[in-house]
């Protein structure tokens, strides 16, 4: 396991810290609300996220409820996963919730279909830091990974293949950080040309964000790739 060395301030000792280290014991809300398109696969996210808080001795909660975002309920929580949410999902008073959760340290981690969600709010656009435009049919692509150094942990190879519904996206944050790209040449139907992003993260409004395309199928959750992209993009979110 790759890991990253950092200093204390009271002391000159090195001290290694590894991801399971960061995201043992912290609390995450899964949010698997629909008012569009809803996955098959939300279903499987949440088994595969259970399984992974089991192994790495994190704790998950599972809610579609909306009325579940609000200051008492949210506080409890390091990291808030949006599960390929699509529609509008809150109501005003649920969203100054979220945006204070965020404003105040929280963590924020979008999966695939939840760049199709709360398309009239601005602020979580850029949260999210794209918007689904459009995908052709479910083929392999190469990914590339930038292996960015702001990403405390990343696991994945420096290539790799996987198969996936890759999308095309609009209204792409200028101030998000890429983790991983698409190969355009390795598969039909990019629009983006030789700089298609996939997966990135942000430092955003107080908070932390991070965001992957990756996630149609239910069974792409239990590929050991996929699970480590995720716990890497968690362990970003909950790190100090």
């Amino acid at each position: 396991m790759t890991q990253f060395t950092e200093t204390s301030a009271s002391s000159s000792h090195h001290q290694h810290v590894t991801r399971a280290d960061v995201i043992q014991g912290k609390r995450v809300l899964l949010f698997t609300k629909t008012s569009k398109v809803r996955h098959k696969s939300i279903n499987s996210a949440v088994q595969a996220f259970k399984q992974m808080a089991a192994k790495h001795a994190f704790v998950v909660d599972t809610t579609q409820q909306a009325s579940d975002f609000n200051p008492q309920n949210l506080n409890t929580y390091d990291a808030v996963v949006f599960i390929s949410t699509t529609g509008v999902l809150l109501n005003q008073q649920q969203r100054q919730a979220f945006k204070q959760y965020i404003q105040q340290g929280g963590g924020f981690m979008g999966i695939h279909g939840s760049s199709w969600c709360e398309l009239d709010w601005p602020w979580f656009v850029k949260l999210v830091g794209g918007t689904f435009a459009s995908h052709p049919k479910i083929q392999a692509a190469k990914l590339i990974n930038l292996q960015p150094n702001g990403l405390a942990f990343n696991h994945l190879p420096a290539t790799f293949q996987l198969t996936d519904e890759w999308y095309n996206f609009t209204n792409l944050n200028p101030d998000r950080t890429d983790i991983l790209l698409l190969d355009e040449t390795s598969y039909q139907g990019g629009k983006h040309g030789n700089y298609h992003p996939i997966a990135w993260y942000q430092h955003y409004d107080g908070g932390k964000s991070f965001y992957t395309a990756l996630g149609h199928s239910g069974s792409s959750y239990f590929e050991p790739l996929m699970q480590t992209h995720l716990l890497d993009g968690l362990s970003f979110l909950v790190s100090d």
